[in-house]
């Protein structure tokens, strides 16, 4: 018995029958609406583990009703439905790999071809890299296709958490959705279980892993990694420019949003093991950070600001480090010599102890006082017992140091 999250509420699911399926739950369709399932525990159902007669069902028709009992089960589960999945030999199957083929046989008739003599290297080198693209996209969708539609049976029982009910999918259909990948837009066709009044399901979603987006996570990776390192446009036209894939502002905007949901979840939960030859400081820092703000472009620009007036606004906000740290000893001897910027002496090679476990953060939204007690807390996070010398520094605002 397959089972997942219906209106909120946990459940056992499929979502647990494999590890790369604990990082995201069954996707909707491409408008990004979430299905039914999400992460569970598998509940015991059935007191009999399944039998060998239930592993062959899966080559010689689907069982009626399928219930799994335990961690070792699913994976019994599993293994058996990919290989079928993977033994596939339908006609679509095959007229993708022989796609493929003739996608690569072009290539290559076009890339030895007299006719290429005539070409200047560097356009050799983009329509290679355009029909070799296209040689990839069609391997993957030849791939996907060969993972079967995800049908498990002709039902799936859901039974919610906390209730004795079970909520039955029994109504089913083939249904398409478009996955735009780094290789290029491919076509992902899956089993739907539906049921009146409940978000339908759909169990290859979470075999393959999909996200819930129209956009792969390689994609939506890419994105976010270029959004931390400047504003969204330039984000936007860099992940065009590299893979030729158009995200409008707004997407790009929701992608970096949901990517960072389990930011605190993330440092709240992570346990922290100190080396045995950790430094016995540790160190914080708490420091303020204009950020200029966009002004709406409904405004006229004045061609010369007021006395005092700027530009942007900025908004302030505060920003913390917590680590740990060797104390770097230095004679008064080296003190002084530092002070002295031309120095006959040759400087020697000097290796210094380097921040260990460091963590920064900063945000907008939260005061000073709650920033600051969130920086207490990772503190007292790391060093419980205060077996540690705390040190804390700040700049030279007389307001902010009072609150530290």
């Amino acid at each position: 018995m397959l089972a997942g999250t219906v209106a909120g509420a946990s459940a056992v699911g499929l979502a647990t029958l494999h590890p790369a399926l604990h990082q995201a739950s069954f996707a909707d369709e491409a408008d990004g609406t979430q299905a039914g399932f999400e992460p569970g525990i598998l509940a015991p159902v059935v007191p009999k583990p399944l039998s060998l007669s239930l592993i062959l069902c899966f080559f010689h028709g689907l069982p009626s009703c399928l219930r799994v009992d335990n961690h070792a089960d699913k994976l019994s589960f599993l293994e058996p439905r990919t290989m079928a999945m993977r033994m596939a030999t339908n006609p679509t199957v095959l007229e993708r790999i022989g796609s493929a083929r003739n996608a690569f046989a072009n290539l290559e008739h076009w890339l030895y071809a007299p006719t290429s003599d005539t070409h200047k290297l560097h356009t050799i080198e983009v329509e290679q890299e355009r029909r070799g693209g296209e040689v990839l996209r069609l391997m993957l969708q030849a791939h996907i296709d060969s993972r079967g539609d995800g049908c498990v049976g002709q039902a799936i029982a859901v039974r919610p958490q906390g209730s004795s009910g079970e909520i039955v999918y029994r109504h089913k259909r083939l249904r398409s959705r478009r996955l735009v990948t780094v290789l290029g837009a491919v076509s992902i066709t899956r089993m739907e279980y539906s049921s009146p009044g409940q978000n339908s399901l759909y169990p290859l979603d979470a075999v393959l892993g999909l996200p819930a987006r129209s956009y792969s996570y390689a994609i939506q990776r890419r994105l976010v990694k270029a959004a931390v390192k400047g504003p969204f446009d330039e984000a936007i036209e860099e992940i065009a420019e590299a893979i030729g894939v158009s995200l409008s502002k707004r997407t790009a905007e929701q992608i970096v949003a949901d990517a960072s949901v389990d930011f605190e979840n993330f440092y709240q939960e992570r346990s922290l093991r100190f080396a045995p030859d950790s430094g016995p400081l540790l160190i914080a820092s708490v420091d303020g950070k204009g950020v200029p703000m966009v002004k709406s472009a409904s405004g006229e620009r004045k061609v010369r600001l007021a006395r005092g007036e700027k530009r942007n606004k900025k908004r302030m906000s505060t920003v913390g480090a917590v680590f740990t740290q060797k104390p770097n000893i230095r004679t008064p001897e080296a003190v002084v010599e530092s002070l002295f910027a031309e120095s006959l002496k040759p400087h020697p090679t000097k290796h210094y102890h380097r921040p260990e476990q460091k963590r920064v953060w900063a945000s907008l939204l939260l005061s000073k006082d709650a920033f600051i007690a969130q920086v207490q807390a990772e503190m007292r996070r790391r060093d419980p017992q205060h077996q540690k010398s705390w040190i804390v520094v700040t700049d030279g605002e007389r307001a902010l140091q009072r609150k530290v």
